[in-house]
């Protein structure tokens, strides 16, 4: 697998499919340890609305993985290939089960390419936390500095 890290259609023809998030987990940690390149490790932010009382701990929340949420920690390398879980831009092909290779990483930002048609090979600029009302603001942030250094 090492030998196609930047290969994009070997990337998008093959697929580990499992039930349970906890095998997910152990499946992505393996893989990601084959990768060559420097690991970075993006943390969620959790919180709950109206907690007053600060019932819901950030240590409780932060162990939660429901489904179609990424883990409190995720770790990601230049050419590992990830999913969306869910619908982040859809007129910008980020929706539910987009795959993308990520392409480059930051201590608070990321950029990866969309290896699915009919958006294959188009960037996506984030942070770890952005919501889909980020995505527009990203997008055109993106193209104000594509034609500035084209």
């Amino acid at each position: 697998m090492v030998d196609y890290v930047n290969d994009a259609d070997y990337m998008v023809s093959r697929v580990i499919i499992t039930p349970r998030n906890i095998d997910v987990d152990n499946i992505n940690q393996m893989l990601i340890g084959l990768f060559p390149g420097e690991e970075r490790v993006y943390t969620s932010w959790d919180s709950v609305e109206d907690d007053n009382n600060n019932l819901y701990t950030a240590e409780f929340l932060n162990s939660l993985s429901p489904s179609g949420l990424p883990p409190h920690r995720l770790t990601l390398k230049r050419g590992f290939p990830i999913m969306l879980l869910r619908n982040v831009a859809r007129e910008l092909g980020l929706c539910n089960g987009t795959r993308l290779i990520c392409r480059n990483l930051a201590a608070n930002f990321s950029d990866a390419e969309i290896m699915t048609r009919p958006h294959q090979g188009d960037h996506f600029s984030t942070t770890p936390n952005c919501t889909p009302n980020d995505v527009a603001h990203i997008k055109e942030l993106d193209e104000q500095m594509e034609a500035w250094y084209g």
